[in-house]
């Protein structure tokens, strides 16, 4: 992919098309069922106990306890 640093004078059609291909990309997140287009939408956010945890990072008890405790 060949990239080229747009001049000055074409600062405008360049913000406009990526524009319009973040526009597509955000239709396609909210088909998707990831992404919304409302702004008011905010994460969900729970707590998460230690075993949900490591099922989510995919590592084991006995390895998040450990990088709890390693000094950094």
């Amino acid at each position: 992919m060949e990239t080229s640093t747009p001049t000055f004078d074409q600062l405008p059609h360049v913000v406009s098309g990526l524009s319009e291909k973040l526009d597509r990309v955000l239709d396609l997140l909210e088909k998707a069922g990831i992404a919304s287009h409302s702004k008011q939408a905010k994460p969900s956010r729970r707590l998460v106990y230690a075993k949900e945890a490591c099922q989510i990072i995919g590592k084991s008890l006995s390895t998040l306890y450990r990088a709890v405790k390693a000094p950094e």
